[in-house]
């Protein structure tokens, strides 16, 4: 938060008045940025997709996002993963931590390999998925 009010030229009080922490302010900033990726997502859902062809292309716009945005994306990540840390992990891995693993290391990939195209990132975590689902893409 100390950086985040320097950047701002303000106080970190008043930047606490905001917001009640880091996590709060990622949130805000990165919000815009997940309505347009589940307007999206919405908008897969159709006769027109299957619904193994929608994820596939859900995975390559979150991953094109994670690229373009990886000063957020960076910030994101070590938030989840530090909130991660405070909770002592996942007490089981449901459906939902399962997508959070792999929207986690869409991130990481994203993060630690900068040069690497978001295309080939999508792919990566569709083959992780895929065979998952017990599912083929014919």
């Amino acid at each position: 938060m100390e950086d985040v009010a320097t950047a701002a030229g303000v106080g970190v009080a008043t930047a606490y008045n905001h917001f009640s922490s880091k996590h709060a302010l990622i949130g805000h900033v990165y919000r815009p940025i997940i309505i347009r990726e589940l307007e999206y997502a919405r908008s897969l859902m159709n006769p027109y997709f299957g619904s193994i062809a929608a994820l596939m292309l859900l995975i390559e716009s979150l991953s094109e996002v994670a690229h373009q945005e990886i000063g957020l994306t960076t910030s994101l990540l070590a938030a989840v993963f530090e909130q991660t840390i405070k909770a002592g992990g996942p007490p089981h891995v449901s459906a939902d931590d399962a997508a959070n693993y792999h929207k986690n290391g869409l991130m990481l990939r994203v993060m630690t390999r900068p040069d690497e195209s978001w295309i080939d990132i999508a792919g990566l975590v569709t083959d992780q998925i895929l065979p998952a689902l017990r599912v083929s893409d014919t």
